[in-house]
């Protein structure tokens, strides 16, 4: 029997998505394209969690964060950041939604993507299903 864990990556902000709305000037605009594509990726995550034969998804992720190839001299650094945190905290959402435990992604050059993720999952985390850090790089300080 095969068992999948399902997710959004949060480096598919700066690789994929961001091309997309880099051609439209206004920022607000980048902004609203950005979160129109994150709730329809949320959406067809979610369809695919409540299709999928039971029990054969197992788990959420890789979910997190990820500023470790972020050039933060770019204007849209910023806007890649608070993307990755609505999808991160989408994420967050439907895992407690279906029980789920996330598997983490969390990759950074500093401390930020850690204190970020760790504040999101104090806010947004109630339950006890566990999480499990996959990726870690950078500096937990």
């Amino acid at each position: 029997t095969l068992h999948a864990a399902v997710g959004l990556h949060p480096s598919l902000i700066a690789e994929e998505w961001l091309a997309t709305v880099e051609t439209i000037a206004d920022e607000k605009k980048q902004r609203d394209s950005l979160e129109n594509t994150i709730h329809q990726s949320i959406a067809a995550l979610e369809n695919l969690i409540t299709t999928a034969p039971k029990d054969r998804i197992i788990a959420l992720g890789e979910a997190g964060l990820d500023y470790f190839r972020l050039d933060e001299t770019l204007a849209t650094t910023t806007l890649v950041k608070d993307a990755q945190r609505t999808l991160f905290t989408a994420q967050i959402a439907l895992a407690e939604k279906y029980s789920l435990p996330l598997i983490l992604h969390v990759r950074d050059t500093g401390s930020a993507a850690y204190s970020t993720v760790l504040e999101l999952l104090r806010t947004h985390k109630k339950s006890d299903t566990p999480f499990i850090l996959h990726c870690v790089s950078g500096s937990v300080a």
